[in-house]
């Protein structure tokens, strides 16, 4: 049982295929069904694992990995149909991009880096997973207010920002502190 929750991180990365496959040949339907069940393992894993008291490194750095696996795919897959908006895409992977970067300075230069979601980083992916969701669900059912979808890639944009200013903020003062105790 303590293996669950990282079995369940592990199944949203495998669904990224089929989500993937189901985006290519427009299934819209069916890929908006497997992508909400994918997006609910997000919150399934977490809450088992600390249900089982099965937290674990692996875990933790298995989880922002699925999450952005599943995101991302899909969002450069809605972005080939033309059904995600470009300029958002970029503003999300510069964000991702500089943070990866920030943290594997960071290892290498003071020490080990320990990854810890945020509030606002926590809603900025739940945010990216409805948009997503939003998206699918207009390309597959329609009758969606489209104007409802601007408004979460606004969110999406205003969470990104807000996230990576305060990671940048946080882990510039851990380096400055981790530098002045050597």
């Amino acid at each position: 049982m303590k293996t669950l929750p990282n079995c369940i991180t592990l199944s949203r990365i495998i669904l990224v295929i089929p989500v993937l496959l189901l985006l290519f040949f427009e299934s819209y339907k069916s890929a908006t069904v497997l992508f909400l069940l994918a997006s609910l393992t997000d919150g399934l894993d977490g809450i088992l694992a600390r249900y089982l008291q099965a937290t674990s490194r692996l875990g933790s750095i298995l989880d922002p990995i699925a999450d952005k696996c599943l995101i991302l795919a899909s969002m450069v897959m809605l972005l080939s149909l033309q059904l995600f908006p470009l300029w958002l895409f970029v503003a999300i992977i510069i964000r991702d991009v500089v943070l990866l970067a920030g943290a594997v300075v960071y290892q290498m230069t003071l020490h080990r880096f320990e990854y810890q979601p945020t509030m606002i980083s926590k809603a900025n992916t739940f945010l990216q997973f409805v948009l997503i969701l939003g998206i699918l669900f207009h390309q597959g059912w329609g009758g969606l207010d489209y104007s409802r979808i601007e408004i979460i890639q606004f969110l999406v944009f205003v969470t990104s920002i807000t996230s990576f200013m305060q990671y940048v903020g946080t882990w510039s003062r851990y380096a400055l502190s981790e530098r002045s105790q050597r």
